[in-house]
């Protein structure tokens, strides 16, 4: 899909039922998904796509702000012809499809947000700066294994495929970009505030959040 000049890619799988559309989160794509997208296409039409800045997407993220890559979000479910849809998002993701359901929450099934960003102060600042920054397997790998309770999980693999997708042109670019919208100018503490995208939701949708009790990213106390 081409939005505000972009090209956003996503893919799908189902043949009926309700749309859903999977939102990864910084330095995800639409492949964080995978494992979802195949049990539940049985019964929906189920989508994931790469934000802005991602997976094969265009790499430009202009200043970074959330509603332009919640563009993304309406500008896919646009594409596919989609009037109403459930919106998962991860993290930044969880962030981004609040924005896209604020916009119109009459156009939102349900939003499943997992572990989403904008609701407290506190964050793993050093993580995104080392994911950021980091340029060999060696930074990455203990930076990746902050992403899980079990860091056995980290395999070579793991590292690789980001690497080599931190290696594509414009994506350092994009993700220190971001770097400004997740963080507040101290650097330290979360920038995106969410108050507002649930105060314009309302009661109109939905809403079911997920979160890891052991994440180490975004305190799960601020579920």
């Amino acid at each position: 899909a081409e939005v505000g000049g972009r090209q956003i890619r996503y893919v799908g799988a189902g043949q009926d039922g309700d749309v859903v559309l999977f939102v990864h989160g910084y330095g995800g794509d639409r492949n964080s998904w995978l494992f979802l997208q195949a049990p539940l296409a049985a019964k929906y039409r189920v989508y994931a796509l790469d934000l802005p800045g991602h997976g094969t997407s265009s790499k430009d993220v202009g200043d970074g702000a959330v509603g332009l890559l919640a563009d993304a979000v309406t500008g896919v479910l646009d594409a596919i012809g989609a009037d109403r849809a459930h919106l998962a998002g991860h993290s930044l993701g969880g962030a981004v499809a609040l924005s896209a359901a604020a916009r119109d929450p009459a156009r939102i099934r349900s939003l499943t947000l997992i572990a989403p960003a904008g609701f407290g102060r506190e964050i793993n600042a050093g993580y995104l700066r080392g994911f950021a920054d980091a340029q060999t397997r060696r930074e990455l790998k203990p930076v990746v294994g902050q992403l899980f309770a079990d860091e056995s999980l980290v395999t070579r693999q793991v590292v690789d495929d980001l690497l080599a997708y931190k290696r594509l042109d414009g994506v350092d670019e994009a993700l220190h970009t971001l770097l400004g919208t997740l963080l507040s100018p101290d650097g330290e503490t979360q920038g995106i505030d969410a108050a507002a995208a649930v105060a314009a939701i309302g009661g109109a949708v939905p809403v079911t959040v997920v979160w890891g009790a052991e994440d180490r990213i975004i305190p799960s106390g601020q579920a």
